[in-house]
């Protein structure tokens, strides 16, 4: 097992290219990504880690932001590219700080590798502030998250986010209307159609 090693504080040492490569030793069997974000501040390390790192709690009290960890398990994959937890983050977080609940409902999961997108395992969330949109990422087929998005977030393009060429980003209008494999818009449009061909059958 070898994974990528450096801690930066905002200098570049994490950057593209400038990551140590280091064989792990004994136990270790996990790439880890560790992020401390406060505000405009961000301290990284990467190295290689024991399974139980990954799955613990971590408090900084110096720093009153938040800590993103993501630990992987094929060799050199904590290379930066944005896990999961983070591409969540980047949907649920932007324009919530201090704003009051919008009335608008979505499907909520972020699938960690459980099946928290399966059907049936979503949750309900309440959007806040400027969320005015319901999203769903999928990637493969694969269902990622759900959830409230500003709607600038439903342009963006998915390799930006570290996904693949196959992902896709879909946003709909409407409490709970990313709950279901079809986008609201396109149950509608379906059931419109159906409606439709049914009345030329009753007038034929």
């Amino acid at each position: 097992m070898e994974c990528y090693s450096c801690y930066d504080r905002g200098t570049g040492e994490c950057a593209q290219g400038n990551a140590t490569r280091v064989p792990c030793v004994g136990d270790m069997n996990r790439c880890m990504d560790f992020s401390v974000i406060d505000g405009a501040q961000k301290i990284t390390y990467r190295t290689c880690a024991l399974e139980t790192l990954c799955s613990q709690q971590y408090v900084v009290p110096q720093l009153s932001g938040r800590v993103e960890i993501s630990c992987c398990s094929t060799p050199l994959c904590n290379d930066g590219r944005p896990g999961i937890k983070s591409i969540c983050s980047h949907f649920s977080e932007q324009g919530v700080k201090r704003k009051n609940e919008n009335g608008l409902e979505c499907a909520s999961c972020c699938d960690l590798g459980n099946g928290e997108c399966d059907s049936g395992n979503w949750t309900h969330v309440k959007c806040v502030g400027n969320q005015n949109k319901c999203v769903n990422v999928t990637d493969g087929g694969q269902t990622l998250l759900r959830g409230c998005s500003l709607e600038k977030l439903c342009w963006e393009k998915p390799q930006l986010l570290g996904l693949s060429q196959n992902a896709s980003i879909q946003c709909c209008s409407g409490s709970l209307c990313n709950g279901s494999v079809v986008p609201a818009g396109g149950a509608t449009l379906i059931y419109l159609l159906l409606l439709g061909a049914l009345l030329i059958v009753q007038l034929l």
